[in-house]
């Protein structure tokens, strides 16, 4: 018998069927016996291996790797042995049956595989090369050492090129608990070999790849430098060290320290290794050092696309981390050379990237800036349709919108211009902006199918132009009509007090898609708008009004605050229920009325400006004292009387003299609409009970009179509803 594939195994039955199928590529050829050694699996492990063998075995696990492997190798028989792991599939064994085929194989002692640790469970593509010493003369001297990581003790000479390629499953760990057991039960079993000699550099360095494999960095960096120091001491300077410790250097930002090994192994150890040139590219970026991270990278490009130079081909102490990270790399060279403003290059790369089939949603951003400051915006739309998928097309444009944020007005119309020309609502959008679509239909229909928020140039346009937004936004989502109005209070200053304006002018309603829209504008301006401190007051009560409406439309009317809280899980809306809950209690109980309002403050900080506004005029309404409180109560009963015995003009003289010396109140804001009723004279009316509810959204009085200007002026669902909401929340009480 020529061969016995040797194999040692525990709970591995997701994995070794499928590594014992691929190997009936081997054995229909050539003259071999699988031997399988069982450590102790609680699986179907065992179940699975007789049904492809026969020389099934077992042994009590013993914690020593080495001697582990030396039992399974004792039950061979054949004149060549062949090491392989259960999540080790074979992929291609063509060399390896030509080796023995064509008798090649009496003229050596070892032999490499090349194994292809796979990166991603999606992409089989994805993976990093190794070669490894697995193929063995059978011979009485022939054995592993080293309880952990164990090592073969090989003779040469070695047949230089890889006998069969293997896709490695072992580092594709979906169960992350799993990944966590095994490598602490490595831990433990490396920290009683250091405690055996704590100056063995292999027993460094495999602590040190454990802690980096457990993400415990430093502790990994520490065995790693000493491993290398002891190595140094014997004249050694394994590749493997070198580049895990450079790895880890730039990890966590020791650029400097990566820079000045990475230089150290180019000159006393390769100048071709893939991995170095990979990490000095990156330390170098990290320490800005443009140019010549940009040659380090392109170095590393080079001697991927010529692997037969490198390192990695000749040395099986290479590990190739680096080696699926060429994308990357040409990521990282159109971002320096954007960054050293070189755009030609930048376009350049971008086309050779673009080329290869690369998905290119990570530079396009800088193609199309290379391409605004060269000139050659009329290639945008061009670029643009290369993109393969949608969501790839969705991304070009979101790049190109990031751009439009930071360049000057005359520039924009510039890129308006170029991506007008784009199929779709993208091109109709830089119509509208360009100013050469202006129909409001068409503004309606491309907000209701798109959702993207620099789709509120659409509502900008509108607002420029004095239309209605609450037209154009009524059938749009809530969240979408957030986004677009944030958009313009962020970016479209110049609309800024535009919007206020609207907001203020807008008739009080309880039309919920009419509140959705002016608790949007309210929100946005509250918290982006940069309005001045009266401005603000205004915009604050709007909000809380509006919101309050809305959540008392939106959910089950039945419900009280304090169980609508239970339900709702926005911090805004929780915010707005209860500084309505606070606000009832104003009257009753002054003094946790205060208390409440500061527990609020420090509940939602972020409403601060607004909770201050209620609370100085808190403490400038109490201010005034008990004797000047109950005059206030006599002036305003002697107004009543006034109106109610048709002396009309002398109640208008008392308001007047009432509001020179205090602040509005709903009382007296009432009073001031029945007046004008009665003078027949509804001009200020809107604003006069649009100012008292803001000020109490709780008064029946304000919300009756506003159900009456409602019906007076035809809008008889709006007065419905005002009515309404005063006979199912209003106590006879009240």
């Amino acid at each position: 018998m020529i061969l016995s594939i040797v194999m040692m195994v525990k709970d591995e039955e997701k994995n070794i069927k499928r590594t014992l199928n691929s190997l009936r590529a081997i054995s229909n050829v050539i003259s071999t016996e699988l031997i399988v050694l069982d450590t102790g699996s609680e699986d179907n492990t065992v179940k699975i291996a007789r049904d492809f063998t026969e020389h099934v075995y077992f042994s009590k696990w013993n914690q020593d790797f080495g001697d582990m492997r030396n039992k399974s190798i004792s039950y061979a028989n054949g004149d060549w042995i062949l090491i392989l792991d259960a999540d080790e599939e074979l992929v291609d064994g063509t060399e390896l049956i030509d080796f023995f085929k064509s008798n090649r194989y009496k003229k050596y002692k070892s032999g490499y595989i090349m194994l292809r640790n796979l990166t991603s469970n999606e992409d089989m593509s994805k993976y990093t090369p190794s070669k490894v010493l697995r193929l063995f003369k059978n011979d009485k001297d022939f054995k592993y050492i080293n309880t952990i990581h164990e090592q073969p003790l090989y003779k040469e000479p070695i047949y230089e090129k890889p006998l069969g390629e293997f896709n490695h499953y072992g580092y594709l760990f979906d169960d992350e608990e799993l990944k966590q057991k095994k490598m602490k039960r490595n831990e433990e079993l490396l920290l009683k070999e250091f405690k055996k000699n704590q100056r063995d550099p292999y027993v460094n360095y495999q602590l040190g790849k454990n802690y980096f494999i457990l993400g415990e960095i430093i502790e990994a960096r520490k065995y790693l430098e000493s491993s290398l120091k002891l190595y140094k001491k014997i004249n050694l300077k394994p590749d493997y060290v070198y580049e895990n410790l450079a790895h880890i250097y730039c990890l966590n930002g020791d650029y400097e320290k990566c820079i000045k090994l990475c230089e150290e192994y180019i000159k006393d150890v390769h100048q071709n290794n893939i991995d170095i040139y990979y990490f000095l590219g990156k330390a170098k970026q990290g320490l800005r050092k443009n140019e010549e991270s940009k040659k380090s990278y392109e170095k590393y490009i080079y001697l991927i696309d010529n692997y037969e130079i490198t390192r990695q081909s000749e040395s099986i102490y290479c590990e190739g981390a680096t080696l699926g990270l060429k994308k990357d790399a040409y990521i990282e060279i159109i971002r320096l050379c954007h960054n050293l403003e070189r755009y030609e290059e930048v376009i350049s790369n971008y086309d050779k990237f673009n080329e290869n089939g690369e998905e290119t949603s990570k530079v396009n951003y800088f193609l199309i800036n290379a391409l605004y400051k060269t000139d050659n915006l009329e290639k945008i739309k061009e670029y643009y349709e290369r993109c393969q998928t949608q969501s790839d097309k969705d991304m070009f444009i979101i790049d190109i919108e990031n751009l439009i944020l930071t360049i000057i007005e005359d520039d924009k119309r510039k890129i308006y211009e170029a991506a007008k020309e784009f199929h779709g609502n993208y091109g109709k959008l830089n119509e509208i902006r360009l100013g050469r679509e202006k129909n409001i239909n068409v503004f309606k229909k491309v907000l209701k199918e798109e959702k993207h928020s620099y789709y509120g140039d659409i509502v900008y346009e509108c607002i420029k132009n004095s239309g209605d937004i609450t037209e154009l936004l009524k059938d749009i989502d809530e969240i979408y009509i957030q986004e677009y109005i944030n958009y313009i209070v962020n970016y479209k200053k110049d609309v800024v007090m535009s919007l206020y304006d609207y907001l203020i002018d807008r008739p009080i309603t309880l039309n919920l898609k009419n509140l959705k829209i002016y608790r949007t504008i309210s929100k946005s301006l509250l918290f982006n708008g940069g309005i001045s401190k009266d401005k603000y007051k205004n915009v604050f009560y709007a909000y809380k009004t509006y919101t309050y409406f809305s959540l008392k439309n939106l959910y089950n009317p039945n419900l009280n605050d304090n169980e609508l809280i239970e339900m709702i899980m926005d911090s805004d809306h929780r915010f707005v229920l209860k500084l309505n809950i606070i606000e009832n209690i104003k009257q009753n109980n002054k003094l946790q009325y205060i208390k409440s309002l500061k527990e609020l403050l420090l509940e939602y900080p972020n409403h601060k400006k607004g909770i201050q506004i209620l609370i100085d005029s808190f403490h400038k309404e109490i201010g005034t004292g008990e004797k000047v409180q109950e005059l206030k109560i006599q002036y305003k009963s002697i107004i009543e009387k006034s109106i109610n015995s048709g002396r009309i003009d002398n109640a208008s003289k008392l308001i007047e003299e009432y509001e020179k010396i205090y602040y509005d109140e709903p009382d007296i804001l009432n009073m001031k609409f029945v007046i004008g009723v009665l003078n027949d004279d509804l001009t200020e009316g809107e604003s006069i009970l649009k100012k008292s509810l803001f000020l109490d959204i709780n008064n029946f009085n304000t919300m009756f009179n506003i159900g009456y200007l409602k019906e007076i002026c035809g809008e008889f669902e709006e007065a419905l509803m005002f009515y309404k909401k005063i006979r199912k929340e209003c106590t006879e009480e009240e």
